[in-house]
């Protein structure tokens, strides 16, 4: 009866040296690991080569045995040469039908049964029968080792585990097995340290693991053991285990990254099932101020004390998502009691069965919460206080405005976000005063003064600007924030009470002080240009009468005449000012000759002769007397040129009113 096998299932395992050919040619196609060691050849060395070449049976006779063999199923006897000892064996094979998976056709596999056995040869020992019958029932590599570190018996598993040749275990090799057992771990095993014997290994009750050079992890268990009247022999069991190696190993880098990740968050991280918690990271511990392991076994609910009773806390689920995620705000509990918010987020391990656990995500959102807090109350203010806010960013874009701004501005935030402040200039200023400002901002970090802007409406007004620059924690400038007032009132209110302070309320013409003040610039600018100035001292004739008899409120009247009178007549380079009571002064710069001051003088008194009011059924003409001093004939300073202008205006309304005199030092002392 034909066998048919699966090369892979079956040649690579069996005990049995085994070589596969070509029927046709007799070519060795493939030899298994014992096969190699009958030949005492490596399997590059046995592949291509033609059988009849390897063994010494008479070729054209060996060719027909295997004929016959094949079809009577009837077994041969070869004999052949160990190319590596010489030694010459005989043995007994047989001739099956192989099938590959990955051949098509018939392939004749040579299958030796066992070596024909010297006649010399004693009868084995029935205990090591019995010990290679039990070890070839054991579905792993097993091998029982003597008090010597030999190798008595093993099972053919344990040789395919070790890639023994059969060569290696016979008596005399012990020597060349250890070494070869030594080669095939990696270097660090006890074994590679130790090649002289295998017992100084494995002669030890112990269970443990050994790594090869080729990616295997083997496992083996050694129990000392008594078979015939031995007592101190070793079994060794081998169990392949590098794929379970590997998933523990893989495991075992998960859970140490995993913890690796729970441990380097910042947020805590804790596994809860079944309302208990089964797992905390250590920043979890800290953030609840609980003591390494101490919060395993807890009951979930007792982070949350004041949500005691509801039901999806004792899940560990919380209010879970479809896709089994939960996300909330909740009020946590430290061990001694003290309460803070934190964000909890978490995923269960399996939605469906929210009971069988979740992983929980707490971030203490306290400083959040404060910061929020702050930015509320921030915007409060900005929304709410009387100063316009701008912040534009470092290339000085607005990115913010507050409702201040608009108010003042009358520009809405779409109108000037992502645009530059420049939108606000009135044109009063000019390049060097912004690149000025630029400039002191840049060194200084800040700015401030007073600044024209024009109103989206194309008003004009003033503002007083403070602009610091918002640097970050490498003192890089991010942000510019611009505080301003709209100080357009407070200007208008500054120049009134200029105003006051140097003109006359009733005339609106230039007081004493204002007065004395130009005279001072143009005295000193006469001096430098060796120029003339004149000082006409004007007084009103009659004026107490007019005061008198028609009141107060029509010498008022008079004296808004006068005034509007001796400005038609002057020059845009002289000045006038209402000195005090009835009394005007005037100042002529850059006189050619006195004869420039008369002509003026004669302009004013001319412009009075055509001044007339009326006053109820009275009709009032007004007159004055004009007095004339010259710089630098009559005096060098403003009093003295003042006092001597009254005095020639004294002269002329002595000797006729409504005329002028100049100072004559000789007639007017």
């Amino acid at each position: 009866m034909s066998v048919e096998i699966s090369l892979e299932k079956a040649f690579l395992s069996t005990r049995y040296a085994c070589i596969y050919m070509d029927p046709a040619t007799m070519t060795i196609m493939d030899a298994n690991l014992a096969a190699q060691g009958l030949f005492g050849m490596d399997r590059r060395s046995l592949v291509s080569r033609n059988i009849s070449d390897l063994i010494l049976n008479e070729k054209d006779s060996f060719r027909n045995e295997i004929t016959a063999t094949l079809f009577k199923k009837k077994g041969i006897i070869l004999k052949l040469e160990n190319a590596t000892t010489g030694n010459v064996v005989e043995l007994q094979a047989r001739v099956v039908p192989f099938t590959s998976e990955r051949n098509e056709g018939r392939l004749a596999l040579v299958a030796p049964l066992r070596p024909m056995e010297e006649k010399e040869t004693a009868k084995p020992n029935p205990a090591e029968v019995f010990a290679s019958s039990l070890l070839e029932a054991i579905p792993d590599g097993a091998a029982l080792i003597d008090t010597d570190g030999n190798i008595v018996t093993c099972n053919w598993k344990f040789q395919q585990m070790w890639r023994i040749p059969r060569l290696y275990l016979e008596k005399g090799n012990e020597g060349e097995l250890s070494l070869h057992m030594a080669r095939l771990v990696k270097e660090g095993e006890r074994l590679a340290q130790n090649p002289e014997g295998l017992l100084a290994y494995f002669g030890e009750d112990r269970v443990d693991r050994v790594s090869m050079k080729d990616g295997r992890t083997l496992e083996f268990l050694c129990r000392k053991v008594a078979y015939g009247d031995q007592e101190k022999n070793w079994i060794i069991i081998f169990k392949d285990v590098s794929s379970t190696y590997e998933v523990e190993t893989m495991l075992y880098t998960v859970l140490q990254e995993l913890g690796a990740i729970m441990d380097a968050s910042r947020m805590g991280v804790v596994m809860v099932k079944k309302g208990k918690i089964t797992r905390a990271s250590s920043k979890a511990e800290k953030m609840l101020g609980y003591g390494k392991k101490e919060m395993e076994g807890m009951n979930a609910q007792s982070l949350f004390p004041h949500e005691k009773g509801k039901d999806h806390l004792s899940t560990g689920s919380g209010e879970t998502l479809p896709d089994g995620v939960f996300m909330s705000e909740r009020l946590f509990a430290r061990k001694d009691g003290a309460q803070f918010w934190a964000t909890l987020t978490g995923r269960a391990l399996d939605h469906k069965a929210p009971a069988a656990g979740a992983v929980w995500v707490i971030d203490d959102i306290t400083e959040m919460k404060r910061a929020d807090e702050k930015i509320r109350m921030s915007t409060t203010v900005f929304e709410n206080i009387n100063e316009g806010i701008i912040i534009s960013d470092n290339k000085g874009l607005i990115q913010f405005v507050n409702p201040a701004f608009t108010k003042v501005t009358g520009y809405l935030p779409e109108d000037v976000i992502g645009k530059r402040p420049s939108i606000l200039q009135s044109g009063r200023h000019d390049k060097d005063f912004y690149h000025e400002m630029w400039k002191k901002l840049v060194d200084n970090g800040g700015w401030q003064g007073e600044i024209w802007n024009r109103r989206k409406s194309g008003e004009i007004y003033a503002e007083w600007l403070s602009i610091t620059a918002m640097k970050n924690t490498h003192g890089e400038t991010t942000h510019y924030a611009g505080v301003f007032n709209d100080i357009t009132y407070k200007k208008d209110n500054e120049e009134l009470v200029h105003h006051l302070a140097f003109h006359d309320p009733l005339t609106h013409l230039p007081n004493r002080r204002m007065f004395l003040e130009r005279m001072d610039v143009e005295l000193a600018h006469a001096k430098r240009e060796s120029a003339q100035l004149a000082i006409i001292f004007l007084d009103l004739d009659n004026f107490k009468q007019v005061n008198d008899i028609l009141g107060h409120n029509a010498g008022d009247m008079v004296l808004q005449l006068a005034a509007k009178s001796i400005q038609s007549a002057l020059r845009e380079s002289d000045s006038v000012s209402r000195f005090g009571g009835d009394e005007f002064t005037v100042m002529v710069p850059k006189l050619r000759n006195a004869q420039d001051a008369g002509d003026v003088a004669r302009k004013i008194l001319d412009s009075f002769s055509s001044s007339e009011m009326v006053v109820g059924t009275d009709r009032v003409r007004v007159q004055a007397s004009l007095g004339i001093s010259i710089y630098p004939i009559d005096g060098l300073t403003g009093e003295d040129l003042i006092n001597k202008a009254d005095r020639a205006m004294y002269f002329a309304k002595k000797e006729k009113k409504g005329t002028f005199r100049f100072y004559d030092h000789k007639t007017m002392l």
